[in-house]
């Protein structure tokens, strides 16, 4: 799964009203192993592309636009957290919560890391964003997510054209950020921040050599060149997306799909005119089809006025001339009854069984045995003559003869 890092400069050093998109902006994607495929500066529109693509994007927040407080929490629910955060921290806030979003993150002996930022600045990067394609987002707080060693401190140096930007993380859960207008001042405060501990400062490549020699006396400061590799993604920190109800909005990106989209949804439109245009074709055959049966029963019978249906109709006048002009029927009493005697002679030369009764019915003859009698041989005799026995159910001594055609 592929991460893309981005850090947006601090709010102090933009111009609010232009649109975020066009703002300057350090990335860094990684791949699923955690390893940098690729990072830079470009702006955020360039990224379309890079953002749309990826699995997951990170909004790094300015230190200096995020302030992180280490709070003792009560144990709550976090439906009464969201609640209660802006009165436990309202004390603390320059502006009124109201304008503020806040997020927390797992509570720890007993405390947690509330990270604050103004709510409408970062509505305004996440809305952007997410029109620029991306699909899962979460906002941190750059100096939670420097790297961090024990008895050390690590700050990330950010040069913009009217002015400096730093991220310092003092220790795991405490970090800052500020702005000034030169490196020069940001040094000294640096200096003043950190008075004694060892130090390593990123600063952006193309200035490296600089600020080597700027810090050349501190003998405790390691000055490195900010590669992007340092950036870390803690699952600890607190997700200031949660605030505004965006943390892993999963967007589905629809635009690899649309060609194969629009193919399947014209397949399923020719498909379904063919199924439409064969159901009528074949409803315009039968349609005929009755009507010919019609018109072939009132040709033969002009006198029947209700026809209900044709091919029953005409097997029923057909059978009752054949019955009024002396021709029996498969199902007439006597076939059925001299077919089964035939049957029943040649399969019981032995006459070992008796007949009870015979009765004739629906145009069926059933007969009573007294005791049992071979139905195989007297299916197959009565198979030769096309007729065909079946057992009642329920008893195995009555038989139901009728014809097989």
């Amino acid at each position: 799964m592929s991460t893309l890092l981005l850090r947006i400069p601090a709010r102090a050093l933009t111009d609010t009203a232009s649109d975020p998109a066009r703002l300057p902006c350090a990335y860094t994607l990684r791949t699923q192993r955690d390893v940098v495929e690729r990072s830079g500066q470009t702006t955020l529109g360039e990224l379309g592309a890079t953002i749309r693509d990826a699995k997951r994007v990170v909004l790094l927040i300015a230190a200096a636009d995020v302030s992180v407080l280490r709070l003792a929490v009560p144990p709550l629910s976090a439906a009464k957290l969201r609640v209660a955060l802006p009165n436990l921290i309202e004390d603390r806030l320059l502006d009124d919560a109201v304008e503020c979003v806040m997020a927390c993150s797992s509570a720890t002996d007993g405390k947690r890391d509330v990270a604050v930022m103004q709510r409408a600045w970062l509505t305004r990067l996440l809305q952007s964003l997410h029109e620029l394609g991306a699909r899962r987002v979460s906002a941190l707080p750059e100096q939670l997510c420097l790297a961090h060693h024990d008895g050390q401190a690590t700050a990330v140096i950010s040069e913009y054209g009217n002015g400096c930007a730093l991220a310092l993380r003092l220790s795991e859960h405490e970090g800052l950020g500020m702005v000034q207008h030169t490196p020069e001042e940001l040094l000294h405060s640096l200096r003043g921040l950190v008075p004694a501990s060892a130090l390593t400062v990123y600063v952006p490549p193309g200035a490296l050599s600089r600020y080597q020699t700027l810090l050349a006396q501190d003998a405790r400061v390691t000055v490195s060149a900010d590669d992007g590799a340092h950036w870390q993604v803690p699952d600890t920190a607190p997700d200031l997306a949660t605030g505004l109800g965006m943390r892993h909005q999963s967007q589905w990106n629809w635009r690899p799909w649309r060609w194969p989209l629009a193919l399947a949804a014209l397949l399923l439109l020719v498909n379904t005119f063919a199924l439409d245009f064969d159901w009528w074709r074949m409803n315009r055959e039968a349609a005929k089809l009755r009507a010919d049966m019609k018109h072939i029963y009132l040709a033969a019978y002009p006198k029947e006025s209700v026809i209900l249906d044709p091919l029953l109709q005409m097997r029923q006048k057909i059978a009752a001339a054949q019955h009024d002009s002396g021709v029996a029927s498969a199902d007439d009493f006597t076939a059925l009854a001299a077919g089964f005697g035939q049957a029943w002679t040649s399969a019981m030369p032995d006459a070992g069984a008796a007949i009870s009764g015979i009765e004739y019915r629906e145009g069926s003859l059933w007969i009573r045995l007294k005791s049992a009698a071979p139905a195989v041989a007297i299916k197959s005799a009565l198979a030769e003559r096309k007729l065909a026995l079946e057992i009642a159910p329920g008893s195995d001594l009555t038989w139901q003869i009728r014809s097989a055609k």
